[in-house]
């Protein structure tokens, strides 16, 4: 007789009700005939009913898991340690390789450059010592009447050279004799031909066409000299309407007459005119704008005042706090209400301003997260947990965000931290670039609450990933502070300082983008298959 593992339709529904309970969801019935010996045998040795059931349904998702990594499935963790030990032996090979390079390159540099026993230094000093061969080279040509230079000299330009005695004033058949007389010569030669232009006795002379031709055009130029004389007379005279002096004067009395009349202030169309009026209505403006102004920060700073001194500031902290996460979760399905008006679990205890509610679409639907928020001075970092230890049971929720007021926050509180299952983050309500601060810290709470669903479903890779992404983003808050804190005290690296502050910012937004992701891969793992 082979046994089944469905016997009977009594055995059918208890094993059908067992494995209903132990799965949670509708499974797949299938009715199996066994013949392997082995399985025969194991199976038997199980009690008839749930025991052999579950024992069966255990191996046969073991026996799915091997075929599945045997048909070609990779270990995301294997391809990691693979690459990090690749990316290893290349960096142990590329260091060598540089290290052996450095070094053959140092030992051929201090073969040719060492101070004490260099090629190149001792070449140069055999070159440029006292004795050596560059000295040696200079004193042969240069130094002393027998060297070469002296003698050259001595055989072109000494006193017996044929150039010195050519150059010599006592040869009478020298150069400078023959200079002599060609200059003396050529100067006699000269000297008649100036004087004969310059003689009046000669009609051809230079001087005598010069005073001709000034004799003729001294008569014509004084016609031409009068006649323009008189025209100029006439063009500057105001007798003549048309003259240009006539004209000038009838432009500028126009132009005169223009000025005047548009800064006359009895004409009421003049510039002037106009401009004092446009000048009357700006500072009656500018004195109505002014007064608005005063009123208004009047109001403003006694409400300010008004609301620091009154319970209402801690109200309002709270409101703005809701309407900036609103929206947030709201989009990520999610039920948020305000609850500080209201007492919760406990009796007469109304911990817990806000409540976050994950929707059903969520990897933990029904979860909660409570908010608690404080804009109150001295308020340290030990009151907020103690805050929040009671906030969470009264409000049924298994993870807490604080929010602390940048204004009032504790010396040195850091801007993100995790301490077990409570947030504790800083944001400051006037500064729209701290939301990033109360986006991560949501998010983390999230990844938090699914985190113990997780553990409960024994979802180890899961939690992991989520507890990496959770450590990288109270990192990067960390060091996000830190650069603010540069950026403010640092003028002169301010620039590179606030670029690292918005990479920073970008990979805490990555780093919620992979947590939303992985919530939404959990909520799809969960879903019942079709």
């Amino acid at each position: 007789m082979v046994p089944i593992l469905q016997e009977g339709p009594a055995a059918s529904r208890k094993e059908d009700e067992a494995s209903a309970a132990l799965q949670g969801t509708e499974g797949l019935r299938l009715t199996l005939e066994i013949h392997d010996p082995e399985c025969i045998a194991e199976l038997q040795a199980r009690p008839e009913g749930p025991q052999r059931q579950q024992y069966a349904l255990t191996a046969l998702r073991l026996g799915v898991i091997a075929l599945r990594h045997a048909s070609g499935a990779v270990d995301v963790a294997t391809l990691r340690a693979e690459g990090e030990r690749l990316i290893s032996q290349v960096d142990k090979l590329v260091t060598g390789n540089a290290n052996e390079l450095v070094t053959r390159i140092l030992g051929n540099l201090q073969e040719y450059f060492d101070p004490s026993s260099g090629k190149l230094i001792e070449r140069l000093n055999r070159l440029v010592n006292k004795d050596g061969e560059l000295s040696r080279l200079l004193a042969e040509h240069l130094d002393g009447e027998t060297s070469r230079l002296a003698r050259t000299l001595a055989q072109h330009v000494g006193d017996a050279s044929p150039l010195m005695q050519m150059l010599s004033p006592q040869q009478k058949d020298g150069l400078l004799t023959r200079i002599q007389s060609s200059v003396a010569e050529a100067l006699a030669k000269q000297a008649e031909l100036i004087l004969r232009q310059f003689s009046l006795d000669d009609r051809q002379s230079a001087l005598s066409r010069c005073l001709e031709q000034l004799t003729d055009s001294n008569g014509k130029l004084r016609k031409d000299l009068a006649a323009d004389v008189e025209a100029v007379r006439n063009e500057f005279s105001l007798n003549n309407e048309q003259g240009a002096l006539a004209q000038l004067v009838r432009r500028v009395e126009l132009a005169s007459k223009s000025i005047s009349d548009q800064f006359s202030f009895d004409n009421e169309q003049s510039a002037i005119s106009r401009l004092s009026r446009q000048i009357r209505d700006l500072i009656e403006q500018s004195a109505r704008f002014h007064e608005e102004v005063r009123r208004t920060l009047e109001v403003l700073r006694a409400r300010k005042e008004e609301s620091a001194r009154s319970t209402r500031h801690g109200i309002e902290f709270e409101q703005v706090v809701f309407e900036t996460i609103k929206p947030q979760v709201e989009a990520a399905g999610d039920l948020v209400e305000r609850t500080g008006n209201s007492a919760g679990s406990v009796p007469h205890c109304k911990k817990g301003d806000i409540l976050i509610t994950l929707g059903a679409e969520s990897a933990a639907p029904g979860a909660r997260i409570v908010v608690e928020c404080k804009e109150v001075e001295r308020f340290r970092e030990s009151q907020a947990l103690e805050e929040l230890k009671e906030a969470r049971p009264n409000r049924g929720a298994q993870v807490g965000i604080f929010v602390f007021s940048k204004a009032v926050a504790p010396p040195g509180q850091q801007s993100l931290r995790r301490i077990g299952n409570d947030v504790l983050c800083v944001w400051d309500k006037e500064d729209p670039n701290t939301d990033i601060i109360l986006t991560a810290a949501i998010s983390i709470a999230r990844a938090l609450v699914i985190r113990q669903k997780l553990e409960d479903a024994q979802h180890s890779r899961e939690i992991a990933a989520l507890e990496d992404c959770v450590n990288r983003v109270e990192k990067s808050s960390k060091k996000l502070e830190e650069i603010e804190t540069m950026a403010k005290t640092i003028a002169g690296h301010g620039q590179k300082i606030l670029q690292n502050v918005i990479e920073i910012r970008q990979i805490v937004s990555e780093q919620v983008q992979r947590l939303r992701e992985a919530i939404e891969s959990l909520k799809a793992d969960q879903e019942p298959a079709g």
